[in-house]
């Protein structure tokens, strides 16, 4: 489920995906702990209803995530298939990866963008990613480590 609603919208929304059984959520929405109290006091009550409900969230305040079947971005259709992975937590410099592998006709595997982090990390990207099959090499923009064992325990001889 790609959710894309006003802020105070989003916790009812992550409900609503608890009660259809969703699975996962990507929420595009910003304004969340990265702006004010209110946003921090939302991605909160987002957290609590998704990890109650047995739903993992990507975000919020993400570009999206592209995967070798799914574009949940609102922008680069054209991708094209390929064997490299771009992960990023900066939306800026995620959109500037996009571009630089459209311009270079480099191929993705897929690409995150991993938001605020609530709840899906740059740990759990790594760990998918060096599972994958299709992908041989994995490009990032990381900003800082969410947490600095778990990284290292999940990537140490997979990253």
């Amino acid at each position: 489920m790609v959710v894309a609603v006003p802020r105070d919208a989003v916790p009812s929304v992550i409900q609503d995906a608890v009660d259809i059984k969703a699975g996962a959520a990507i929420i595009i929405t910003s304004g969340f702990k990265e702006t004010d109290e209110h946003g921090a006091d939302l991605e909160k009550q987002i957290i609590d209803i998704a990890r109650n409900g047995n739903l993992s969230i990507l975000g919020p305040n993400t570009i999206g995530l592209i995967t070798p079947n799914f574009n949940a971005t609102f922008a680069f259709e054209d991708t094209i298939r390929g064997n490299s992975a771009l992960v990023a937590q900066s939306g800026g410099l995620g959109v500037y990866m996009l571009e630089w592998a459209q311009k270079t006709k480099t191929g993705i595997s897929y690409f995150v963008s991993l938001g605020n982090q609530s709840d899906i990390t740059e740990s759990d990207v790594y760990e998918y990613l060096s599972n994958d099959v299709e992908t041989r090499a994995i490009f990032s923009y990381i900003e800082g480590v969410s947490d600095g064992d778990k990284f290292l325990k999940r990537c140490s001889g997979n990253c």
